[in-house]
């Protein structure tokens, strides 16, 4: 698995392309990468001296429903309106891929880096990275996977008032 992680981080989408089977049968792995992704951010506020539990317990939480209705979104848009007729279970294994750079955000702990600059470059990486991997998965145009994965990310943020 940590081979598939640094191939997908180095962007070789291919690796999750042809492992297409294990997306419908096995959530596992989606879930420990979102977990990761989460706890990371954890791990730089409590670097940063914020021991907040409630906090980390929020921050893991929001991650977990963004990304299943990150995945709804993309589902719906996709099944309705672009007549791409994939499980809910494979998108939530797609998208999960995504939430890889999210590792990144365990340097907001250190005051070498500004907080707000590995924000922006982390959920910038996670919009980029998720456009093309449905852009290999599914087989569609960049304009599809650009509408899919765009769209479907503002309908999560007008569900969530924030940019999370």
């Amino acid at each position: 698995m940590l081979k598939t992680i640094i191939k997908i981080l180095c962007g070789d989408y291919l690796e999750v392309n042809m492992k297409q089977s294990e997306f419908n049968n096995n959530l596992f792995k989606p879930v420990i990468i979102i977990l990761i992704s989460s706890i990371a951010w954890c791990a730089g506020l409590y670097i940063k001296n914020v021991n907040e539990p409630n906090l980390f317990v929020m921050i893991i939480s929001l991650t977990i429903l963004g990304w299943g209705f990150w995945a709804f979104s993309i589902w719906f848009l996709g099944n309705r309106l672009l007549n791409i007729y994939q499980s809910y279970r494979s998108i939530l294994g797609i998208l999960s891929f995504s939430y890889l750079p999210g590792i990144l955000m365990v340097f907001i702990g250190f005051s070498i880096i500004n907080t707000n600059v590995v924000w922006i470059i982390s959920r910038i990486w996670v919009l980029v990275i998720s456009i093309f991997i449905f852009r290999n998965f599914l087989n569609i145009s960049l304009r599809r996977s650009l509408f899919l994965v765009f769209f479907g990310w503002l309908f999560t943020q007008m569900i969530y008032g924030k940019f999370y």
